[in-house]
């Protein structure tokens, strides 16, 4: 009897909460969904990740040359006096010699 009892229990137990197993369903539904759409979203942010890690490495690439090219750059305007003293070494050999 008592076995009959629990099972009356649990029917009407059932009966009066079916609209909570529903929502649950449907939340669970939902988060499933969700969660398919997460992940689909990650993997294609982690495919423009690999792409912008491309990019950024080219881009430092890109940058140390143009760094490197600043350092010969100032060098050569440090030493712009003595750059002109050769240049125009030829033009006074030139005119000594007439």
């Amino acid at each position: 009897e008592e076995a009959k009892a629990i099972e009356a229990d649990v029917a009407r137990l059932s009966l009066e909460n079916y609209r909570i197993f529903i929502e649950n369903h449907d939340c669970v539904r939902a988060l499933r969904v969700q969660s398919k759409a997460i992940g689909e979203a990650t993997n294609e942010l982690s495919t423009e990740l690999a792409g912008f890690r491309d990019s950024a490495g080219s881009f430092k690439d890109d940058a140390e040359d143009v760094i490197a090219a600043h350092r010969r750059n100032r060098q050569t305007l440090g030493q712009h006096m003595q750059v002109l003293d050769l240049l125009e070494l030829p033009q006074l050999m030139d005119a000594c010699v007439r």
